[in-house]
């Protein structure tokens, strides 16, 4: 389902869309036809909320950014906006436990896989983004250990294991008055999907540790103006698996609540 907030004439609004196909160019293929029904309900849901910008997480990423600008002429935006996700970035390493090599940052079928994707129809402006951050620098980091309490998968692995798995951006947008309005964005890994090490679960919980830590200026000083913290946490509060306690501490967060 959406979510959309409207606050002075400005409306905000994240939709997990899963805009994903079975290979790489399906995605700006399906835009193009017009015929996705897929694609026709993103555009009936957008033209009924009809946000200023909207962040859509789960959609396939490409260099030159085809398939995310026929996405912004399709649902009647000005300008796209999209950094290269940890899905496009191999590595010679097993990082899943699984035996085999090669895995991405981000678990993909395939390059570019389930990016995120933002829409604006004010000008954006990328203050910066936290996806080249190690998971072992972040400060009392909690990794995943075996069941001799080693490094998971490996040492090798940690070294490079980067904490982000799709995206988490902080960008600046004005709205018609010209005043900054900024956005966390991100898009979470999948807290299952894993064994007693609970790799997933702990990367997870520490991706919403970066969104409080952005808001307590640990990764440069930030403003106290207006934000939006928007985005797919990929994890409920109270039911299913996951770091609850996580995911419940960020939205008790004063910051956060409604204005």
């Amino acid at each position: 389902m959406p979510f959309a907030l409207a606050a002075e004439g400005f409306r905000v609004a994240t939709l997990h869309a899963e805009l994903t196909r079975k290979g790489p160019g399906l995605l700006l293929r399906d835009i193009e036809r017009g015929k996705d029904d897929q694609i026709g309900a993103l555009m009936q849901i957008n033209d009924a909320i009809r946000p200023d910008i909207l962040l859509l997480t789960k959609v396939d990423f490409d260099l030159e950014m085809r398939a995310a600008n026929a996405l912004k002429v399709a649902l009647g935006y000005k300008f796209a906006f999209a950094v290269q996700p940890n899905s496009m970035a191999v590595t010679r390493h097993d990082l899943d436990g699984d035996g085999r090599d090669g895995d991405r940052q981000s678990w993909a079928r395939y390059a570019g896989e389930g990016a995120m994707l933002l829409l604006s129809q004010h000008p954006v402006e990328l203050e910066f983004q936290l996806g080249d951050l190690l998971w072992e620098d972040i400060p009392n980091a909690r990794m995943p250990l075996d069941s001799l309490g080693l490094a998971f998968p490996s040492v090798d692995a940690r070294d490079i294991q980067k904490v982000v798995s799709q995206g988490l951006w902080v960008v600046v947008v004005r709205d018609p008055n010209q005043n900054p309005v900024r956005l966390i964005l991100f898009q979470n890994q999948t807290p299952v999907f894993d064994g007693p090490e609970d790799l997933n679960g702990l990367r997870n919980a520490a991706q919403l540790g970066l969104v409080s830590a952005i808001m307590s200026s640990e990764y440069g000083q930030f403003p106290k103006g207006r934000f939006v913290v928007m985005g797919n946490a990929n994890l409920d509060p109270n039911a299913g698996a996951g770091d609850r306690v996580a995911i419940a501490s960020l939205l008790r967060d004063i910051r956060l609540q409604d204005p």
